[in-house]
């Protein structure tokens, strides 16, 4: 009878410690956010953005909308690959586009949890742990095909001011164990997590509830991973992770084009790609606003780029893609109502 009070305060303890994290992190985010939009806004005024977006040709907005359309094709055909079929394509490509909106509207990274619920609303067969496997699997070849597609842009470049050349010299060698990491993982999934416990007992994380919890949530997405990790999946969700990032590359070049910035394609793709990566840390606020801009213009200004047009074309750019992204969230979600109505209403005998 001891037990269950004891449990009790326990699993309070942890809910209040996760509210506590969820706090902090929001409000760190508010805080960066803010601070961002007061050092740009000291450079520019509002009228650049405008004056930046109104510069991209209609052919080029319609165009890059169109393109980005069809990398969410490759996302969907990314996880009917994943998930064998379970789901038809219609229904993740709407997966996607809300997915997609939450992801990037909702603040630190936690717009992910969506696509749990999404699948589970699709495929009330899914599990958890297979859930997050798929997602897992897919964030984890977004990485590698982005990380890949960086060094390969870095190579064909010579236009790099030296000492980013030499940044770029420590980065790629610590790319290149992120992605012989994340191979580990995706193939021998097995020994890593035994690695894992291994740990976790010799740094006596065992007695924590939630380090057990983890550790099991762990053990059934890498045995779910290591059900999907056949060479032919793989070979499929790594092809179709770097056309999403291909046609996000053109579709970012083509924009910022229009919008003045004086850089070449494969510079745009090691800025863009860089800007990607720091923006994914689960630290920026409501829809990226203002840490995004922030991080694109150190990257691009660090290039060469004019001070006023790197800033203006980061929130162009950035304010161009959440329009795209909320037409095909706002898609999608018409869509589920849609199949979901559809699915409930009586048949006709």
């Amino acid at each position: 009878m001891s037990e269950d009070p004891k449990r009790e305060r326990q699993e309070n303890h942890q809910k209040d410690g996760r509210k506590k994290y969820v706090t902090i992190k929001n409000l760190l985010a508010i805080i960066i956010t803010a601070a961002c939009f007061y050092v740009l806004f000291r450079f520019i005024h509002p009228a650049d953005i405008i004056k930046a977006i109104k510069n991209i040709s209609l052919p080029v907005l319609l165009g890059g909308f169109v393109l980005y359309t069809a990398s969410y094709l490759f996302r969907a055909w990314r996880f009917r690959a994943l998930v064998n079929k379970a789901i038809p394509m219609a229904g993740l490509f709407a997966l996607v586009s809300v997915h997609t909106m939450a992801n990037n509207l909702l603040p630190a990274r936690t717009g992910e949890l969506s696509y749990l619920y999404l699948r589970k609303k699709l495929d009330a067969e899914t599990t958890l742990s297979s859930g997050i496997a798929s997602l897992v699997i897919a964030r984890i070849f977004d990485l590698i095909a982005l990380l890949a597609l960086f060094i390969t842009a870095w190579l064909l470049t010579d236009e790099l001011p030296r000492f980013v050349t030499t940044l770029l010299h420590v980065i790629s060698g610590m790319v290149m164990a992120i992605i012989a990491l994340l191979f580990l993982i995706v193939f021998y999934g097995k020994r890593v997590s035994s690695l894992a416990h291994r740990i976790i007992v010799m740094v006596r994380l065992d007695r924590l509830a939630a380090a057990a919890w983890l550790e099991k949530k762990m053990e059934e997405s890498i045995g779910s991973i290591s059900a999907m990790s056949s060479r032919k999946t793989m070979a499929v969700v790594f092809f179709c992770s770097v056309m999403v990032w291909l046609i996000n590359f053109a579709v970012a070049y083509l924009l910022v084009r229009d919008m003045g910035l004086p850089l070449g394609f494969w510079m745009v793709i090691i800025g863009f790609t860089a800007t990607t990566l720091a923006n994914a840390l689960p630290i920026h606020g409501f829809a990226s606003l203002g840490s995004l801009e922030g991080i694109w213009a150190l990257v691009f200004i660090a290039f060469g780029a004019p001070k006023d047009i790197a800033i203006a074309s980061g929130f162009g750019f950035h304010l161009v893609l959440i329009a795209y992204f909320v037409i095909l969230g706002l898609a999608g979600v018409g869509y589920m109502k849609w199949k979901g109505k559809k699915a409930s209403s009586p048949k006709d005998i």
